[in-house]
């Protein structure tokens, strides 16, 4: 598909030039994160229900992303698996403690093993970790949670 370009290089020239005399000096660092953050955004719509507050609530981590010299391809990709995590851990808490008011607090022995399993490259399924959690004894879940992690983060 070809595209169609409405702006010369004149009109492109003329923005530079205000950016660069704008009284802000950080104006053009800022604009660039601001549209970086939008086209971020707009991308995971399809993704994420409310896009641009999830956006604004990890912008740290996709700006570190892009300054860490990610592409703007593989930034989108990781905030696509970190949306996902989340997902995967939220409905995880929710099954586990039905009701409860702060699942993350009631669960905060398991954070550790609970993030990285979420965040591995082929994340089980919910309800399978859901029911393995629920028949393992008490003393024994932390461990099981990290065999499945181990077990998920191999190549």
């Amino acid at each position: 598909m070809e595209h169609e370009y409405r702006y010369s290089r004149e009109s492109i020239a003329r923005s530079t030039f205000a950016l660069r005399r704008s009284p802000f000096s950080l104006l053009e660092d800022e604009l660039e994160d601001l549209l970086f953050l939008a086209a971020v955004a707009l991308r995971l719509e399809d993704a994420l229900a409310h896009s641009v507050s999830w956006v604004c609530d990890h912008q740290d981590c996709i700006l570190g992303d892009r300054d860490d010299g990610y592409t703007f391809s593989e930034t989108v990709s990781r905030a696509i698996n970190l949306v996902a995590a989340r997902t995967w851990v939220d409905d995880f808490l929710a099954a586990i403690c039905p009701g409860d008011r702060n699942p993350k607090e009631t669960m905060l022995d398991y954070a550790d093993c609970l993030e990285e399993l979420s965040m591995g490259t082929e994340r089980p399924p919910v309800g399978f970790v859901v029911q393995a959690f629920v028949m393992t004894p008490v003393e024994d879940r932390a461990t099981m949670l990290w065999a499945l992690t181990k077990r998920n983060s191999r190549p």
